[in-house]
């Protein structure tokens, strides 16, 4: 009798420890490269671990490895899996879509189902990659199961930056400005348009010296940019073309001549402009403007009788470059 009792209590201990080893996380090992802007591995193994229980692998653990590799192809980001099982047998699997964490969700999704056929079903709404990532992966989502829009609605972005911008073609040389940029862009991207900006550039005191005395130019203005489209250069990089409107003053004035005085115009021009956005990693963005402009206001100042301090050009030139924040 007591035998029997050693060998119910052997079996209930054994049941446990069964039951105990079924509960524990799965080990897992990922091999992950992608571009700057994409989620990092960290992201991709919570995404993981919000639809399977699963922990990283140890050096010395015999499990699963999945080389997840996201490659940056234009207007599209590619996703590739490749993973060997624990008996060295090779299985690989392609997914693409326009937007990097969509991609990057469905390849958590393919992982998680490698590991537990279920884990379609785990998950609320928003862990579940979009219905494009899900159709070029092979798997469509459960008809049953409610699941986000195929298509991202467009939103509102906010960028602020600072800017450094060169004219050309108002005095001799170059005219060298800082300001600062507000940008609005509704895009289903992270980056794109269209786009409106206004900005503001001010340029340090410009001295010119004739025999008749010298005379002192400072511009400052407001710029506006309106940008009707944007195309994909590739995933992190947009180029926008733009119309712009800058409407500001210009300062004139006289020193070392006789009756000598200042003058305040108001000035403005009209142009065309090329801006060209990258994203190195977010927030961050860096941009790249190239504009040909048209004053609108020809003024000319002049030291009495005929000697010419300023006039405006028939077409300018500037370029600029900006770095800003991303904060919506």
């Amino acid at each position: 009798m007591r035998s029997v009792a050693k060998l119910a209590v052997c079996l209930a201990l054994f049941g446990d420890e069964l039951s105990a080893r079924g509960s524990e996380a799965q080990p897992i090992r990922l091999e992950y490269r992608a571009p700057a802007n994409c989620p990092d591995e960290a992201a991709l193994f919570s995404r993981i671990r919000a639809r399977v229980d699963v922990r990283r692998a140890s050096s010395v653990e015999s499990v699963p490895t999945f080389g997840i590799t996201l490659e940056d192809a234009g207007q599209r980001i590619i996703g590739r899996i490749a993973s060997v099982s624990e008996r060295r047998e090779p299985t690989s699997r392609e997914v693409s879509g326009a937007d990097c964490s969509d991609v990057v969700d469905a390849v958590a999704l393919i992982v998680s189902m490698a590991i537990s056929p279920g884990a379609a079903k785990v998950g609320s709404v928003s862990e579940r990659p979009s219905d494009d990532a899900l159709r070029d992966a092979g798997s469509a989502p459960e008809k049953s199961a409610p699941v986000a829009s195929a298509v991202e609605r467009p939103r509102l972005r906010l960028l602020g930056s600072g800017q450094a911008e060169a004219t050309f073609g108002y005095v001799p040389g170059a005219l060298l400005g800082a300001g600062a940029r507000l940008q609005l862009f509704r895009t289903s991207q992270y980056l794109g348009g269209p786009a409106v900006a206004l900005g503001f550039v001010a340029t340090p005191t410009t001295e010119r010296t004739l025999p008749q005395g010298r005379a002192t130019l400072k511009f400052t203005a407001a710029e506006v940019f309106v940008c009707p489209i944007s195309f994909a250069i590739s995933a992190s990089v947009h180029l926008l073309p733009c119309g712009r409107v800058d409407i500001g003053q210009v300062k004139g004035e006289g020193t070392g001549i006789a009756n000598a005085r200042s003058e305040n115009r108001l000035w403005s021009s009209v142009g065309a402009l090329g801006q060209i956005a990258f994203v190195p990693v977010r927030p961050l963005v860096v941009d790249g403007q190239a504009s040909i402009l048209v004053p609108l206001t020809p003024y000319e100042f002049i030291f009495e009788p005929n000697s010419v301090v300023y006039e405006a050009p028939r077409v300018g030139f500037s370029a600029s470059i900006a770095i800003g924040v991303m904060f919506l």
